[in-house]
């Protein structure tokens, strides 16, 4: 977002001149239009801390979940992880998997649906829900560091122990 405004910026031959009039005022610059996907995943992380705070969090985020722009936010978010998706998956296709060197969070998410896929004698299934919500995670915490903090401290405790979560016994 900095590095659209600082382009925006350097484009423009100047300023108004009244801008500049009122030394005690501060100065307002021109804004960038923050990209679609940004505004989208910004949307959908906004509207937690909204629902968190309510006295009501589950109604409230269902109520929140039913309003226009929640709704245009969701869909885009998942068409845009969807498209992504696709193209990791090309990116897999191509070469042999020890050879690909990961270049983000998605990667290993895929990397491991595809070592499931495997072991189970199945063929990966990209477009899961939990798939879908892992890459929702990493794009909502941000950088890649994070992202990966997260998603492992959530998803650990359920590959150690998944029957002691799910209520099943062995």
């Amino acid at each position: 977002m900095i590095s659209l405004q600082l382009r925006h910026l350097a484009t423009m031959d100047s300023l108004e001149k009244s801008v500049f009039t009122d030394t005690r005022e501060a100065v307002e610059f021109p804004q960038v239009q923050m990209p679609h996907a940004q505004e989208s995943i910004l949307t959908l992380t906004e509207s937690l801390e909204l629902s968190i705070k309510s006295p009501v969090p589950r109604t409230a985020h269902w109520f929140l979940r039913k309003l226009p722009y929640m709704r245009k936010a969701h869909a885009y978010k998942e068409n845009m992880i969807a498209t992504e998706l696709d193209k990791a998956k090309k990116r897999f296709s191509e070469g042999s998997l020890e050879k690909q060197v990961t270049r983000c969070a998605m990667d290993d998410v895929l990397r491991r649906e595809l070592a499931a896929a495997k072991k189970e004698d199945r063929e990966p299934n990209y477009k899961t829900r939990a798939i879908f919500d892992e890459v929702s995670l990493a794009l909502s915490t941000g950088a890649q560091t994070n992202a990966n903090s997260s998603l492992a401290s959530c998803s650990l405790p359920m590959t150690q122990h998944p029957q002691r979560l799910l209520g099943a016994s062995r």
